[in-house]
């Protein structure tokens, strides 16, 4: 059910991010909030930021009725499954492994907003990017100093994904999502060390003018990873479908009243966004 949650937010998420409960809300505001995040890592100039803007604003707008779609569809396959009592691992990956491929398809829809992120880059964004890379990999350095509060976090991250689309999740479901975590810890640790290494070899791509624009599309999409299966990955999403087939097995009535209302709020909302478009 999380890997469902955060595949679906992969089209939510321009909303939740500026806090607004209707998607199409959300979906208004989410250029400006796309143009803000790259200026934090780039530091463009004004101009390049409003040709910037208005190329994401220009992908949304075109790729809007396909991926609401396709999340339709998705959505349909989740309401299906939750009338399944015996949900099986096998059903997770399958629907991994459809979501994954809308993921793929949501990046490509905003290649030429990458392209003109990645046009004609400066020594001055080069070296913001780097700058601004190097503190963020310092910042989740220093919190994964403390075990025992990175596991919380992290905790806090997964029961808040859950709830999302369950509702208040029971305290065994809450043990089973603790236990997941403590087996993963290094796992997660493992995960800053490789975006840190991304960063570097994304900085060493623009900085010698390299192409990077296939690069960053096959680390986005999960490309990459495929390519090279890492042991260590394969085994923390293995642990994670188990996660969700046990979460779901254990899921009341009550939880999955929750899970059918919400997704039907939710196909309501992306219904309408197909029909403007």
């Amino acid at each position: 059910m999380i890997r469902f949650t955060l595949a679906l937010l992969l089209f939510l998420s321009l909303a939740f991010l500026v806090g607004c409960s209707k998607v199409e809300t959300g979906l208004t505001f989410a250029p400006r909030l796309a143009t803000s995040r790259i200026d934090d890592a780039f530091d463009f100039n004004s101009e390049k930021l409003t040709t910037i803007r208005k190329q994401i604003d220009s992908d949304l707008q075109s790729s809007k009725k396909d991926l609401a779609l396709k999340i339709i569809s998705h959505i349909e396959s989740i309401e299906k499954q939750s009338q399944d009592p015996n949900l099986t691992k096998d059903q997770v990956v399958a629907f991994f492994d459809e979501m994954s491929e809308t993921q793929t398809a949501l990046l490509k829809s905003f290649t030429s907003s990458a392209e003109l992120v990645f046009k004609d880059i400066s020594e001055h964004e080069i070296k913001s990017f780097k700058e601004y890379s190097d503190k963020k990999y310092e910042e989740e350095l220093e919190l994964a100093k403390d075990p025992e509060d990175f596991k919380k976090k992290k905790r806090k991250t997964f029961v808040k994904n859950y709830e999302l689309f369950l509702g208040q999740i029971s305290l065994e479901q809450e043990k089973m999502i603790n236990d997941f975590i403590d087996k993963n810890l290094n796992y997660f640790s493992q995960r800053i060390l490789s975006r840190q290494k991304f960063s570097e070899e994304f900085y060493l791509k623009v900085k010698a003018k390299d192409p990077v624009l296939d690069f960053f599309l096959a680390h986005y999409s999960g490309k990459k990873f495929a390519e090279v299966p890492d042991p260590a990955m394969k085994e923390y999403f293995s642990q994670l479908f188990d996660l969700q087939t046990q979460i779901w097995k254990r899921t009341s009535e009550k939880q999955k009243t929750y899970l059918r209302k919400t997704l039907s709020n939710y196909k309501d909302e992306f219904k309408r966004i197909a029909a403007k478009h």
